[in-house]
Order: C-alpha cells, then structure tokens, then sequence
C-alpha cells in the first residue's frame, strides 16, 4: 500500500485491545493533562474572544466547552477547545512534531459526546490520531521551524481526521478520503513566536474542527485524494520538500509515538525547558543568587536557538506573555530571580519586573557545534548553562532530559496535581474528583458524555480565579 492507504487502514482497525497496556496508562495521562489546561487556558483573553464568536454563532447543543455551561455543535466546541488547550503554552507536546494532544484530542472528544460512545473507543480513537499526527512530523526531513509550519495544526488536521474517522466508524477507503480533505485544510505557521499576536494559540482548534469536518464529510462519501501524503503536490512534496516516507510507516501499530510524550511544567516552549531545569538547579546546588551573576552563558542546538532566542534583544525584554512564553533568557532569569517557576502563565507585573530583566540581559545564548552534532545523532535537545559570577567562579549545569521528558517523567501524582492546579479554579471540588476517577478508569466508561459534562463546571460560578480578563 502507499503511505496514504497505509496510514488510513491502521486509523480505520486499531482496536484498544491492540494497544498495549503503558500506552494505554500513557494516554490517559495526556488527556487528563489536555482537559486541565483546557480549564486554565478558558480565562485567557484569546479564549475568550474564540467562545464569544462561537456564541454569536450558535449551533446544535451537542458537544461541551471546557468551563462553560453551554453546548454547542461538535466543531464549534473542538475550535474552541483547541484554541483553550494551547493558550497557557503547558499542553504536552513532542519534541519535534509540536503538540498533537490539543488538536486531536478536542475534535474526539467533541465526536464521542455527540454520539455518546465509550471511553474504550475515545483511548483508541485518540491513540491513532496522536500517531498520525507525530508520524507525518517526523516523514519530514526539515523542522518545523525550518520550514515555518506550525506541525501542532498542519499535521493536527490528520491526527484529528483520524481519531474523528475511527470513532465514526469509517472503513480504510472513506479513512483515506477524510485524510485526503484534511490535505485541504493543514494550515498553520510560527509567526506568533515572533510578533506577539495571538493566531498560535487559535490553529490547533482550526486543526481539530477541520479534522471534524473532513471525518464527518467522507462518511458521508466525500472523496478526498487517497494519495494525500505521496503523491506529486501532495502533502510532503509542497509542506516538507526533503522528506522520508518510510519513516511515517516504520513499526506502524507496534511502536506508538504516546511513548515520547512530554508532560511539561513551565508555560513556556519545550524548548526552555531544559535551560530552567539547569538554572533552577544552579540556584539549589550552588546557592545562586541574582545579585551574584555576571552573565549566564547558554550553548542550545538549533532549533532552541532559532525558536526562543532569537531575536535575542526581543527575547530579553518579551513586550507580551506571548513573546515571554517563546523566550529562554527571559525564563532562565525568572528561575533565577525566584528560585522557582510556577504553573500560571506570565504577568503584566512579572513581565516589568527590573530584577527579572536586568538578568535577562546578562544571557548570552548560541548555538553550540558539539550539541547540535549531539542532536543531529540522536535527536536529543541538550542544554549547558553557565553561570559566570561576580567574583569570576563558573558553575555549570547540563540537562538532556528536562523534567516531564518520556526519560524523566512526571508520576502519576503529579499529573494530577497539575490537573487539580487548573481545574480547582474552575470546577466544583466534586466535578474535579469525578474527572480524576473517570480518566483513570476510562476504558470503564459507558459514555464519554458523562465526563464531558463534568468540565463543564455546570455546579460552579465560574470566576476564572487567578486569570483576570485580558491577562493573556
């Protein structure tokens, strides 16, 4: 078969009884992970702008909002959702390919609500998807930031059509159709990341909804080319140009990619964190202070330098929490100035802060030769942070596996205690056990209309505690 009709046949027949058990445990972390920051990302300014046109438009009451009373159809509720999932920069994310959780998992739990199908086929559903998504990152040859694309959406359509696809039912040709019409909708670009504006957080709800449609439309026998992925014009010959097809299909429903999922725990790109777990560790280890630092040198392999550290002037002094979440000295100096970094996203005051910036100022990033040959073999991202002090002592710190890496995972508690540090804003204390309880034993549920209706916060006010109107 060809890539396509390979990719579509394994989407339209994964059963959860072929997943094996780590996945299956692998995958419910995520989502439980995925709804939480959905739940802190519903207060962000840019979320809601998204659910206030949403509204406007109305729709069929069939699929739920996180933290809102209010249904609305399944593609309204996957755009919006999308958009809440990606706006605190904390949703689990890929190394590489980007963030595949927050556009497949919206559109299939926007599908499995709407034709209240069980927590079995919403795991397998959303295994396939997250596979598709990774699996066409990774077929190309260049990087996301590279090549300019936003992988989280260009490839996020795919990832959704899939898991919209398995949970409707389609056989491998209409599969091969609904990926097909998700060629016509993968759009998505990094432009963000350097001006500021909020268009990134909205393409993976873009992604989740087109993913919908193009499920719903070939079920209904929509064709779509079923040679989306390798044909002449298709997906990799305009999106990738160099790329490898047999990577997309190696080992394809015997390895899944849910394995090198990163959990993370700082709002900020994947690619600072390693630098915060150095800086941070600099500061417990060696007792650094702010005061006590001349500069904070920081050898990166490329795509971190490309990402959060150019331009450097702007990265130092981000004028937006959009700029601060894609900037790693403006982060390295917040772990140092504060010994810590928290869950909740940057503030006006912290993004003013003198003492954060005067240190920010003092990193001096570049991209290093031996890392980046490091990364080249083995697709690790490390990091080495320097810190040169006052008084001319150097102490250095190299991570290659940041906390929340598939290498250094977080437990089990933990994911749930980030779970609870966003949802306890927003839901009913009950509300938030229940999601725990039904997540941890979802291939027990009937219904996945039971667990939707419980991040709706329907038994709260929601007041949106610790995230006031245009904070983001």
């Amino acid at each position: 078969m060809e890539t396509t009709s390979r990719l579509a046949e394994f989407s339209a027949s994964l059963a959860y009884e072929d997943i094996p058990l780590p996945i299956i445990d692998k995958a419910k972390d995520v989502i439980l992970d995925t709804i939480g920051v959905g739940l802190g990302g519903a207060g962000a300014r840019s979320s809601r702008i998204v659910l206030d046109m949403v509204s406007q438009l109305g729709g069929v009451e069939e699929s739920t909002i996180f933290a809102h009373p209010d249904r609305t159809s399944c593609r309204n509720a996957a755009l919006v959702n999308g958009a809440m999932a990606h706006a605190l920069e904390l949703e689990e994310a890929q190394t590489l390919p980007g963030h595949p959780a927050v556009a497949v998992l919206p559109a299939a739990l926007a599908i499995a609500e709407r034709h209240h199908l069980s927590g079995r086929e919403l795991i397998a559903a959303f295994v396939a998807g997250y596979d598709v998504h990774c699996r066409l990152a990774r077929g190309s040859k260049r990087t996301a930031m590279e090549l300019g694309w936003h992988f989280t959406s260009v490839c996020g359509v795919f990832g959704a059509a899939a898991a919209v696809g398995r949970l409707l039912g389609l056989d491998r040709q209409r599969m091969a159709y609904a990926l097909g019409l998700a060629g016509s909708q993968a759009a998505g670009n990094l432009l963000s990341e350097t001006d500021g504006t909020l268009a990134k957080r909205l393409q993976p709800g873009l992604a989740a909804q087109g993913g919908i449609i193009s499920a719903l439309l070939a079920e209904k026998g929509y064709t779509g080319p079923t040679n989306v992925l390798e044909a002449p014009r298709g997906f990799y010959d305009m999106y990738a140009r160099e790329y490898d097809l047999n990577t997309v299909v190696d080992d394809l429903g015997d390895r899944f990619e849910l394995v090198n999922s990163n959990l993370k725990i700082y709002p900020c790109c994947s690619f600072a964190h390693g630098a915060v777990d150095a800086a941070l560790a600099l500061v417990a280890d060696r007792g650094l202070r702010p005061g006590d630092v001349h500069r904070i040198e920081v050898k990166v392999t490329s795509p971190a330098y490309s990402q959060a550290c150019q331009p450097l002037d702007e990265k130092r002094r981000p004028q937006n929490p959009v700029f601060a979440q894609f900037s790693l000295p403006f982060f390295i100096a917040m772990a140092i100035c504060r010994g810590a970094i928290d869950l909740d996203p940057v503030d006006e005051d912290t993004l003013e802060d003198p003492e954060i910036l005067a240190l920010s100022g003092k990193v001096y990033p570049e991209n290093d030769p031996d890392l980046e040959e490091e990364y080249n073999q083995t697709g690790r991202l490390p990091v080495v942070v320097t810190a040169v002090t006052r008084g001319g002592r150097s102490y250095r710190r190299r991570v290659v596996f940041p906390k929340g890496s598939p290498q250094n995972p977080l437990s089990r508690e933990e994911v749930r205690r980030k779970f609870e540090h966003f949802a306890s804003k927003v839901l009913s204390t009950d509300d938030m056990k229940d999601i725990i309880g039904i997540v941890s034993n979802l291939e027990q549920l009937d219904d996945v209309a039971d667990l939707c209706r419980r991040f709706a916060g329907r038994g709260r006010s929601r007041t949106f505690a610790g995230l006031p109107d245009g904070s983001l």
